[in-house]
C-alpha cells in the first residue's frame, strides 16, 4: 500500500512538472527566451529564417512530447523500483532498457532537428552555428 501511495505521489509530481512550460531544469523561462534572442542575434537570422526555425522548433517539441513524457515516467518508475525495500532486478533491467530506447529516439530526433535548422542557414551562419554547438557541448557557453 505504501508503494502504491508513493507511486501516485511521484506520478502526480511528474505530471505537474510536465504541465509546466518547456524550459531547462533550473532555467527560468526568461533565460530560455534570452538564449533564443542571443542565438538569433549571433547568427544574424533574417525574419524568414526566424519564422522557419521557430516552426521547426514547435514541430520538434510536438513530435517528441510523447517520448519525453514517457521517459520522465520511466525514470520515476526506475527510481521507485530502485529504492524499494526489495528491488525487482528484472523490472529494473526492463526499465533501463526502455529508458535507453527512449533516449536513443530523442537523440535521433534532436540531431534531425539540428540538421533541419542548419539547412535554413547560409554558409557563414552554418559556421557560426557549428561553432556555437561545439562550445555548448564543451560546456563553455550558451547560445
Amino acid at each position: 500500500m505504501k508503494k502504491m501511495i508513493w507511486l501516485v505521489v511521484l506520478a502526480a509530481t511528474t505530471t505537474m512538472a510536465v504541465a509546466q512550460p518547456h524550459q531547462r531544469r533550473g532555467e527560468p523561462q526568461r533565460q530560455r527566451g534570452d538564449r533564443q534572442e542571443r542565438f538569433i542575434e549571433r547568427l544574424e537570422l533574417t525574419d524568414a529564417q526566424q519564422e522557419a526555425i521557430e516552426a521547426l522548433r514547435v514541430d520538434h517539441m510536438k513530435s517528441t512530447k510523447g517520448d519525453r513524457d514517457a521517459l520522465r515516467l520511466k525514470m520515476v518508475q526506475l527510481e521507485s523500483e530502485a529504492t524499494n525495500e526489495s528491488p525487482n532486478t528484472a523490472e529494473i533491467d526492463q526499465l533501463t532498457t526502455e529508458i535507453g530506447g527512449l533516449q536513443t529516439q530523442l537523440l535521433k530526433a534532436r540531431v534531425s532537428h539540428q540538421i533541419e535548422i542548419r539547412a535554413q542557414l547560409d554558409d557563414d551562419q552554418k559556421m557560426k552555428f557549428d561553432q556555437l554547438h561545439r562550445k555548448r557541448r564543451e560546456g563553455r557557453g550558451r547560445f
